[in-house]
């Protein structure tokens, strides 16, 4: 019986054990939008850059002193500028090579933080991008933020990579409805 308890006991312990993360698979997604009323006289250059401080996406807690980096596979300013342009031509704007307006992405933080525990584990990631769409007129800048949240048991790339792309998929979603926006745009450019 004990030997029984004891073959128990590990291989509960092993279920619960995970191991960390090292890429994940970033895919974010623009959100399905209807055409804006007037976009189609709407025409600009559409740029981004990444301005965070490292390239890692997550960090995956081992103790409380250390933590080990998770890498994306994808480029993330690829990635975002690719479903930024798609959600841009979506609602109905025209993207320029080398117009006179312009809209600038910047990326300033993208971070899953991985804490596993015992039986559970929690992954919480927050992203901010820095809009600024800027024409003869004036210029328009706004910050959009974001975080998403995961709880459950064990910890792997899937997880890590789902909640990266959720809170992705939510900033994209808030500019894709962003009535402030739209309104600079049509009536600036």
């Amino acid at each position: 019986m004990k030997k029984l308890f004891t073959i128990f006991t590990i291989a509960l312990l092993a279920g619960c054990s995970s191991t960390q993360p090292q890429q994940v698979s970033y895919q974010p997604k623009a959100p399905e939008v209807e055409t804006v009323a007037g976009a189609e006289s709407v025409a600009f250059t559409l740029t981004s850059k990444d301005l965070r401080t490292a390239q890692y996406v997550g960090l995956y807690r081992v103790n409380d002193d250390r933590s080990m980096p998770i890498h994306p596979r994808q480029n993330v300013r690829i990635a975002l500028d690719s479903e930024f342009s798609s959600l841009f031509s979506d609602l109905g704007y025209t993207l320029t090579p080398n117009g006179e307006n312009s809209v600038k992405i910047e990326i300033l933080e993208l971070l899953a933080n991985v804490s596993p525990g015992s039986f559970t584990s929690t992954t919480s990631a927050k992203m901010a991008v820095q809009l600024t769409a800027e024409s003869p007129q004036g210029k328009f800048v706004k910050t959009y933020r974001g975080e998403a949240n995961l709880e459950g048991s064990g910890v792997d790339e899937d997880k890590v990579a789902s909640v990266l792309n959720r809170v992705s998929n939510v900033v994209l979603e808030t500019i894709a409805n962003d009535v402030e926006l739209q309104t600079y745009l049509e009536k600036q450019f």
